[in-house]
């Protein structure tokens, strides 16, 4: 043993001195750092930067150029080794080379540039808010110097951009890309000079690039007739530059060729295959055949998609119904494609559906066989019945497998192998769902994907297939998944640091995670309770720092403990919006009933909203008798309770005004909400026992307006008033003079009960920035945002938002996260009252008066509110202020359970009945 490691320190000597001895063949270090990344070993590469950093510094400690370049090169040798520690790895040297970087206008260019590819590590681990921090301070730093490199900040507002469109926010992507053409357009002939002259020649024009990334996003995220003109405006002035005398046919050439075939392909698909006319496949035919002859015939750019370019040729000839043709393309695409290839499902995929359409049945299901059995990772050929099928950890293959079972059932609806085939697939679909979606990444096609497969599983069960898919498996995969994509949406797209260091701490779990079960596969016993130790470690400081992290990040819901914890009153209604059907999933102690039934009443919700808030009191009626049909299955005479989870547009709509045999909801049953089936009964960690209502109502200007609603920051008689009688019911303290966010993050983590009496600011684009308005400037830094409340730790039971719209999400395609209930739920509140519209300001405060009376009786908190909305009903009958405007608005979100003990409520109240008897007898004893 000892001459084996004698032997392994030899040849670490000797490795040292022959890269001493290449080191000194360059001018610097960071020259030969270069050339062994460039050389790719990036094991030496880091080792070497490592010495050679502490060398350098020790020469020049400080603000030394070298060191900082050494630290570029160290970063790169990191990132390019695979594995998420080493991306950590590459930020934290990046971070390190920033310090040596000189204050000179070169100094603070490179460091500048360090930051750049800081955002791109960052990036890479899913830290989104901060690689979009990094490329702030990038750009602010090249602007700080006398020759900024415009070159480089305009590739960073292209790169932000890309970033905005994969995230799917088109109104960001837009505008970082108008940054980027306004800089090019100020500063061209700089810019064209430094691109001119390059270190590797003269590269392609933003001319090209600009135009060409605003085609990228159109085609990805536009929908109106506005994007379309946008779209093709962009490719004629792309086309129109091929015409100059300096354009570079293979440098330049590639971003027409590409061009071509996103513009045809977003003319085929944008709209359903049915609603596209035959002109416009036709000329999507036409555009991406002129793309594949610039390529194959001028030497356009572009050689590397040639095989993406002729698939979709073959896809518009088939849509045109020239199935000849579109084999010829497909089959040369097959042919010069390499077996291996992840894009041979695809291919073959296509050729199966050729076949389908042309009711070649045997064929079709061959080609399908072909294609799944290339997404199979298993050792053991594909069986014909799937049962062995290994998922690859391929995303894209999703939609093979959905376009395979789409284009079956369409062509042979009525055979009964095909059903059984089609089944078959959206089972191992779940399957190939679950191993390729990106946990921490979020992108709209994981949602739409997870809805279509849901939508098949449901379909085929129906069909009487899948039986040994129960629906309580199915509901825990489904939920469990959607509360990650939900929460990774989230963390993303957020615009502050609120959260510093969850992404950290959770990605140090993960990394230990995986370190354990390698020392599991290799039987390393001693390597394991090492690793526990941390992992256990690494655990504490999580929970430390965000007690309710696993409850969003990491739930792993079960849908037989839910049940455990309903009683025999209560049913949970779930709602998920398919495609062009409703799923309504019913829910009691003992029972789970899933239907599926056609949906296209998006408008009906909205137009019932509006009716409602207009106080239109006939088209509300029949709106919600008419939703009220589709939306109400049948319910058990026994429940009294119902639990609702909305989704997509129905988060808009109060279920309490929904009417069943010409009643409203809300005469029949109590009802409260939730965003995910796991926080019917969260688990928030709360500790604070004490009594105590901490009551915010700010004192905000006067205004001489009749109607005051909770949306504005202008004074609010009801609120103050309501503060004051609220306060009668429980150990209250009142803050009122001097409010902001700092006060409340100091005092509201005493408090048992949380009630804000205030105005809201929402934003429609990003619900992250949605604030409560502690100041009537909404620009004050004394407001607190949404994303603010997920970094506070709170410990009450109940948050009482008696503000405009805290319950309304940006939620049109699904997403919840955004709303102040699931930020709460985050900080530990495990209930929220909010509202769904603006608020008048002295009906809420006749109805939270009402709240909070019946929460001390020992109600629960979806009883004393319904209690509360009845008695200002019957309080304000056959006036106006009875209709569901003044009413329906405020909706419970989250746990039931009553705020006080009803026992203690009981032995309260006889306390005084005792006391009253006894004083009564001892008067009449002494008289």
């Amino acid at each position: 043993m000892h001459q084996c490691v004698k032997a392994l320190l030899s040849l670490v000597l000797i490795f040292q001195f022959f890269s001493f001895i290449n080191a000194q063949e360059y001018q610097y270090p960071s020259d030969y750092a270069a050339s062994l990344i460039g050389k790719n070993e990036l094991k030496e590469a880091v080792s070497f930067c490592n010495k050679a950093i502490s060398e350098e510094v020790l020469k020049k400690p400080m603000d030394s150029i070298e060191v900082a370049f050494l630290h570029v090169y160290l970063s790169r040798a990191y990132s390019q080794q695979s594995g998420e520690a080493n991306y950590l790895a590459a930020i934290k040297a990046s971070e390190a080379g920033i310090t040596y970087c000189p204050s000179s206008d070169d100094g603070i260019s490179q460091k500048a540039r360090m930051y750049n590819d800081k955002a791109l590590y960052e990036f890479n681990t899913n830290l989104q808010y901060r690689s979009f921090q990094s490329n702030l301070k990038a750009l602010e730093l090249f602007e700080s110097v006398k020759k900024p490199d415009y070159n480089y900040m305009i590739n960073i507002y292209i790169d932000m951009s890309r970033t905005s469109v994969y995230n799917g926010n088109i109104e960001e992507a837009n505008r970082l890309l108008r940054q980027g053409e306004r800089l090019y357009a100020r500063h061209k002939a700089i810019v064209d000079k430094q691109r001119n002259y390059s270190t590797i020649g003269r590269i392609a024009s933003y001319e090209f690039l600009l135009p060409y990334n605003k085609i990228y996003q159109l085609t990805e995220l536009g929908q109106s007739r506005k994007d379309s003109i946008a779209i093709l405006k962009s490719l004629k002035k792309i086309e129109e530059l091929s015409k100059k005398e300096d354009f570079l046919i293979g440098g330049e050439g590639i971003y027409i060729t590409v061009s071509l075939n996103e513009v045809a392909d977003w003319i085929a698909t944008r709209n359903s295959e049915e609603s596209t006319t035959i002109t416009e496949f036709n000329e999507a035919l036409s555009l991406v055949n002129r793309a594949i002859g610039l390529v194959e015939q001028e030497e356009y750019g572009g050689l590397n998609y040639l095989y993406v370019f002729k698939y979709n040729r073959s896809k518009f000839l088939m849509m045109l119904n020239r199935f000849q043709e579109a084999l010829l393309a497909i089959d040369e695409v097959i042919q010069t494609t390499p077996f291996t290839s992840v894009n041979t499902p695809t291919f073959f995929a296509q050729k199966g559906r050729i076949r389908a359409r042309q009711k070649e049945k045997d064929s079709a299901l061959h080609n399908f066989q072909i294609a799944i059995q290339n997404i199979h990772q298993g050792k053991d050929s594909l069986k014909s019945d799937f049962s062995n099928f290994k998922p690859s950890n391929i995303f894209k293959h999703n939609e093979v497998l959905h376009t395979i079972a789409e284009d079956l059932t369409k062509n042979f609806p009525q055979d009964e192998s095909v059903k059984k085939m089609v089944a078959q697939i959206y089972k191992i679909g779940l399957l190939q769902f679950e191993a390729s979606y990106d946990k921490r990444k979020y992108n709209k096609r994981q949602d739409l994907y997870l809805r279509r497969i849901f939508n098949g599983l449901i379909k085929t069960k129906g069909w009487g297939y899948n039986e040994d898919i129960l629906y309580p498996n199915l509901l825990n995969r489904y939920e469990t998944i959607k509360n990650t994509l939900v929460w990774t949406e989230f963390y993303q797209n957020r615009k502050t640091d609120n959260l510093e260091g969850l992404e950290t701490l959770l990605s140090e779990k993960r990394i230990l995670l995986t370190a354990i079960a390698g020392a599991q596969n290799d039987n390393n016993i001693k390597v394991q309770d090492s690793l526990q130790t941390l992992l256990e470690l690494s655990e504490y400081k999580l929970n430390n720092a965000y007690p309710n992290a696993n409850l969003l990040s990491e739930i792993n819901f079960e849908v037989n403990e839910l049940q455990q914890e309903l009683t025999e009153k209560q049913c949970v209604l779930k709602y998920i919006l398919l495609e062009e059907e409703l799923a309504i999933i019913k829910i009691t102690k003992d029972k789970i009933d899933i239907v599926l039934s056609d949906w296209n009443y998006d408008n009906l919700v909205e137009s019932l909203r509006l009716a409602t808030i207009n106080n239109k009191q006939e088209e509300r009626d029949e709106l919600s008798t008419q939703l009220g049909k589709v939306l109400i299955p049948n319910i058990d005479d026994n429940c009294t309770s119902l639990i609702v989870n909305p989704d997509g547009v129905l988060t808009q709509l109060p279920w309490e005004l929904i009417k069943i045999d010409g009643r409203y909801l809300i005469e029949d049953y109590d009802i409260h909400y939730t965003s995910n089936l796991g926080f019917v009964f969260p688990k928030t960690k709360t500790n604070n026992q004490k009594e105590l209502l901490a009551i915010y109502t700010p004192n905000y200007p006067e205004s001489n307006e009749r109607f005051v609603t909770r949306s504005a920051p202008v004074f609010l008689e009801g609120a103050q008033n309501e503060a004051r009688l609220i306060s009668n019911y429980f150990t209250s303290e009142i803050y009122k003079d001097n409010l902001s966010k700092t006060l409340f993050k100091e005092t509201a983590p005493n408090a048992s009960l949380l009630h804000l009496a205030m105005h809201a600011e929402i934003n429609t684009i990003n619900s992250g920035l949605n604030r409560l308005l502690f100041d009537d400037d909404s620009d004050s830094d004394k407001n607190l945002s949404l994303e603010e409340i997920y970094g506070m730790k709170l410990s009450a039971n109940l948050a009482v938002l008696s503000a405009c719209n805290t319950g309304f999400g940006n939620d049109n395609d699904g997403r919840g996260m955004e709303s102040f209930q699931r930020a709460f739920t985050f900080a530990g509140v495990p209930a929220t009252v909010a509202s769904l519209w603006e608020v008048p300001d002295i009906a809420t405060k006749e109805i939270m008066v009402g709240f909070y009376e019946n929460l001390k009786k020992g109600q629960t908190k979806a009883d004393a509110l319904k209690k509360a909305k009845l008695n200002y009903i019957e309080n304000h009958n056959g006036t106006k202020l009875s209709q569901p405007y003044y009413w329906a608005g405020f909706v419970l979100y989250g746990d039931d359970s009553p705020v006080v003990d009803s026992s203690n409520t009981w032995i309260w109240l006889l306390s005084i009945l005792v006391l009253i008897v006894l004083t009564v007898f001892l008067f009449k004893r002494s008289n």
